[in-house]
């Protein structure tokens, strides 16, 4: 199935779509391929003769993804960062087909919630999954305001807090900003 992907393959074969994050080293989800991954997304949605949905990694990638561009969380991308992000989320909602993640490397961050958004999850030895960031005083409120939720109002909740309050504190811009600059955060824990 031709496509004009940069950051994806995306194929669909025998009833089977397939979307391999293909940006090596680690599948750093930024916000094109998050577009592309929608896109992939959009063109299952339009195929009512899929049996399921297989997320994995191109072979020369060492990880499944580890998570989110940290540089697309500045102040200038990050709703378009977030509304691509949760956009795959609410794409495989509303495609209420099987969605199958193949993991073989590091799944982080908003890796491991695309791999935690799927049905099944099938592993290898080399498998791992992690939310660095859960070291944050703000990862238990996030958890604790999407239960018992639809998936709209959780993202609308956890979106609110992570833009209204996280992302204003001065640890938050000292982190994004030390990565950019390449060297070690100073944190106030404020």
């Amino acid at each position: 199935m031709p496509g004009t992907y940069d950051n994806i393959k995306f194929t669909i074969d025998d009833r089977v779509a397939r979307i391999t994050m293909a940006r090596p080293p680690v599948n750093i989800l930024n916000i094109a391929m998050m577009q592309e991954i929608n896109a992939a997304l959009d063109r299952c949605s339009q195929r009512r003769d899929l049996a399921a949905i297989v997320f994995d990694a191109a072979p020369d990638c060492r990880a499944f993804s580890a998570g989110v561009a940290v540089e697309e969380h500045t102040h200038e991308t990050i709703f378009q960062m977030l509304d691509s992000f949760h956009a795959i989320f609410r794409n495989l909602e509303q495609i209420a087909k099987p969605v199958i993640a193949v993991v073989n490397g590091p799944a982080l961050g908003g890796g491991c919630e695309l791999v935690a958004m799927c049905d099944f999850v099938i592993s290898g030895e080399q498998a791992r999954f992690g939310q660095p960031e859960i070291k944050l005083e703000h990862a238990k409120r996030a958890l604790d305001l999407a239960q018992g939720r639809s998936l709209d109002a959780a993202l609308k909740e956890v979106e609110d807090m992570y833009l209204h309050e996280l992302m204003k504190t001065q640890d938050a811009t000292e982190g994004i900003n030390a990565f950019i600059e390449k060297r070690k955060a100073v944190w106030q824990h404020r």
